[in-house]
């Protein structure tokens, strides 16, 4: 099976709320999809509102931080160390 998250990009900053707001249909409908579930947040990233991601195929995690001016957001990969995952 291939994996689904092997062609995403992370995202180093989002252009405003519409994008952020896209994104998020975007990846709620991969997890409608099955292709990756949301978890529980492990290691906060400051104080901001975040989402985590885990890819079904290769057990990836996924950050997502919601904008909060002047911040930007972000979507990244999360180091195994990072996550708190148990096969980490």
């Amino acid at each position: 099976m291939t994996c689904p998250c092997s062609e995403w990009e992370e995202i180093k900053e989002f252009n405003g709320p519409h994008e952020y707001d896209k994104f998020v249909g975007w990846i709620e409908q991969q997890v409608k999809n099955g292709k990756v579930k949301e978890i529980p947040v492990g290691h906060k990233f400051g104080g901001f509102k975040e989402r985590w991601f885990s890819c079904e195929v290769c057990r990836k995690v996924w950050q997502l931080v919601d904008h909060d001016f002047p911040f930007k957001g972000l979507f990244k990969v999360i180091e195994p160390t990072q996550s708190g995952r148990p096969d980490s």
